[in-house]
């Protein structure tokens, strides 16, 4: 899956939506009420890594 930060520019994630949708889910979502999931997250084939501060709800949502 693809972790994009929630209320960045909608011009840019759609491309990546509409060139990943058949293989690869996208996924909207904060971690820790951040927007730069891609700083605070690290994953593999195995599982996600998510700081403490994740909420619950943030990670329901992944």
């Amino acid at each position: 899956y693809c972790l994009v930060g929630i209320g960045g520019s909608e011009n840019f994630y759609s491309t990546f939506e509409s060139e990943l949708h058949d293989h690869i889910p996208v996924i909207h979502s904060s971690i820790g009420d951040c927007r730069i999931v891609g700083r605070l997250t690290v994953g593999n084939r195995h599982g996600l890594l998510v700081p403490a501060s994740t909420t619950d709800s943030e990670l329901q949502h992944i």
